[in-house]
């Protein structure tokens, strides 16, 4: 197959990615797009729009970690999904100001369906989902809060998260 260039505010231009790593999505609020997930440090990655190069959003693998989605609302979508299906679940963050205030949509996650790669944002009625959950309460392990002898607003980082090199895009 062939590969798709694509440019990025965040990542620089004439990018290159296999045709078959393309995925389609419905983002409320967006017109349907293609993406790309470009691994960013564990857990995180971007869920980077080929055709916006200014959209890209930070997500985690919400399946790793969350269970208690009904997934059988896939089946009312536009993702085609069929019983044997397989489907990953992204959980998109949103950064304020610094680590220790990101929250993260545990309301309204994307779900691909990882055999035609399209996917939908589906939002669930449950009131104990939060669209703006502190992400600290669903990955504590990854965040450290401020020692009481640093300054206000410093972010402590945790010993996974010392190294303090660029992003980088796996081609």
């Amino acid at each position: 197959m062939a590969n798709l260039v694509f440019n990025s505010s965040r990542f620089g231009e004439g990018l290159e990615v296999p045709e078959e790593a393309v995925i389609i999505i419905d983002i409320l609020g967006f017109v349907q797009q293609r993406y790309v997930l470009i691994d960013e440090k564990e857990p995180f990655s971007w869920l980077h729009s080929i055709d916006d190069p200014n959209l890209a959003f930070i997500v985690f693998d919400g399946g790793s970690f969350l269970s208690n989605y009904d997934e059988s609302a896939l089946r009312f979508s536009d993702i085609d999904f069929r019983d044997n299906d397989e489907c990953a679940m992204l959980i998109l963050v949103t950064i304020h100001g610094s680590l220790n205030g990101a929250t993260c949509n545990l309301k309204a996650p994307v779900f691909i369906n990882l055999r035609n790669r399209k996917g939908c944002q589906l939002v669930f009625d449950a009131s104990e989902l939060s669209t703006r959950k502190p992400l600290i309460e669903v990955l504590p392990h990854l965040i450290e809060l401020p020692k009481e002898d640093s300054e206000p607003g410093n972010v402590q980082q945790s010993d996974a998260d010392s190294d303090n090199s660029d992003p980088q895009l796996n081609k």
